[in-house]
């Protein structure tokens, strides 16, 4: 059941009565009851320096990886709170410090929500996060370091938009090590790891398991009368492998490896006649090799990688091996970006390829209900969505603007026909398909100064969507700019 609320200038005003009487009342007390720590710094890369506040404070620093680097640190820090040494290393920079009950959010001022982007895996010890069973089993105490990358290298997969890294507790005994747990949802997942470092080496291996199965049942009438009847039993399987293997190479760091996945998954959908039954099971195959090189050279950090990927799919209806409909790919994913920080500024320049492989429900053949009026089925023929995207990055203390260019191969998007005029007239059927070129670009500029106890957070840009969908028989051109603006207040109460 959802709630509506609806509030009224004089619910408003009661919040903001009961917030100011909150604050008011905080203990006095509470800023000098706070931890206060004291440390010498001198040449330290921004990231080193606040993993030293954030062991000698005792809170866990979250932190965009990429763009602090570059920034050296060099200061002498006495008795202050974990908070003021953050506030302290970051004066001069164009990062943000925001403080939660567990932890602090340290970023970029244009990253705000990097943290929700779509896209976005989670490590945990360098192992990727594949049920959020184990997200829910992790206390905050046992978070030691956690650091967000938005522009993740080739390692991490080709679809991977942002990556956050959790380093915890190693308990007594890990190193070689596994767990196994199940969930209520009829699921399995078991996975085992191997971390260990030999001289200036270090070498991770990680391997999962995940088993699910479900089953959905829908019943729908109009009118009182039975109008569509379904069921779905889904079964499928994972297997994953990856071998990371880092070292020192000149002044840089080199990371290398292979990535291994392995799924089967099993659909079985039953109709009373609307549409049709399906049968069908899906294999695919994804194995990986890569190579990631970072170099930081002074005011400059250049990074570069390069991805292989194999890709086999198995198509099966009714236990029937589908050829036209079991492709095979092979596809380069390069990464390659360089960063400037001469001062106050930042520069930022990347080139990188994505690519997104349709998932189970895109491909299915199934022909659902959602109403008398509307179906639902998938295209099994969509192939992978390639991007190629060039970003260009700059800031100074609390500016920020960013350029973009996307070129897309064959991007997703969902379209209506007519699904039967003569059997069920009026019903429209939502399927997907593949647009075969489009070109997107654009900029934005974000500005963010503090006023004091204020901070607005001002942002505009202009975005262009430049589509060719006649293949598909849309004819329509559009390429107009859409213009968006917002502006964010945010306020800060130093106890």
């Amino acid at each position: 059941m959802i709630r509506q609320f609806d509030f009224t200038w004089t619910t408003i005003w009661l919040l903001l009565i009961g917030y100011g009487l909150f604050f008011i009342s905080l203990p006095a007390q509470a800023q000098t009851g706070a931890k206060r720590i004291s440390l010498e710094l001198k040449d330290k890369a921004l990231p080193d320096a606040l993993k030293l506040i954030e062991k000698a404070g005792g809170k866990s620093i979250l932190f965009t990886y990429n763009g602090t680097e570059s920034y050296r640190v060099t200061m002498s820090i006495r008795e202050k709170t974990e908070r003021e040494a953050i506030d302290l290393v970051l004066s001069g920079k164009p990062f943000i410090c925001m403080e939660r009950e567990d932890y602090f959010v340290v970023q970029q001022h244009k990253s705000d929500k990097a943290i929700a982007v779509e896209g976005t895996n989670i490590y945990i010890n360098g192992r990727k996060v594949r049920d959020n069973t184990e997200l829910n089993c992790l206390q905050a105490n046992e978070i030691l370091s956690a650091e967000i990358i938005t522009t993740p290298g080739v390692q991490y997969g080709s679809s991977v938009k942002v990556v956050i890294r959790l380093r915890t507790i190693r308990k007594r005994g890990q190193g070689m090590s596994g767990n196994f747990y199940t969930d209520y949802s009829q699921g399995r997942v078991a996975n085992g790891y191997y971390n260990s470092t030999h001289g200036k080496w270090n070498i991770d291996f990680n391997a999962d398991y995940v088993y699910g199965r479900d089953r959905i049942q829908q019943y729908a009438e109009n009118n009182g009368i039975e109008d569509a009847t379904s069921s779905n039993r889904v079964r499928n399987r994972l297997y994953a492998a990856k071998l990371l293997i880092t070292a020192p190479l000149w002044k840089g760091k080199l990371c290398f490896g292979t990535e291994e996945t392995f799924t089967n998954r099993h659909d079985i959908f039953l109709q009373n006649g609307f549409s049709a039954d399906a049968d069908d099971r899906i294999k695919q195959t994804m194995i990986s090799g890569f190579a990631d090189y970072n170099l930081p050279l002074g005011k400059f950090n250049i990074s570069a990688g390069l991805r292989y990927e194999f890709q086999k799919t198995d198509y099966y209806e009714k236990g029937i091996h589908q050829k036209e409909q079991s492709p095979t790919y092979r596809h380069w994913i390069p990464v390659v970006g360089i960063t400037y920080t001469p001062g106050d500024w930042s520069f930022s320049l990347s080139y990188r390829t994505i690519k997104y492989s349709p998932s189970y429900e895109m491909l299915t053949s199934a022909i659902t209900y959602q109403n008398k009026y509307a179906y639902r089925s998938g295209d099994p023929f969509l192939v992978p969505q390639i991007h190629r995207n060039i970003s260009l990055d700059g800031g100074w203390k609390w500016v920020n603007f960013s350029l973009f260019y996307d070129h897309t191969w064959d991007m997703y998007t969902s379209y209506t026909k007519p699904y039967d005029d003569v059997n069920h007239p009026g019903v429209l059927l939502f399927s997907m398909a593949s647009i075969p070129h489009t070109n997107q670009y654009g900029g934005a500029i974000v500005l963010s100064p503090q006023i004091s106890i204020w901070q607005p957070q001002l942002t505009s840009g202009i975005n262009w969507y430049d589509s060719h969908a006649a293949p598909i028989n849309i004819t329509q051109h559009w390429n107009e700019p859409v213009f968006y603006f917002s502006l964010d207040n945010s306020y800060f109460c130093h106890l």
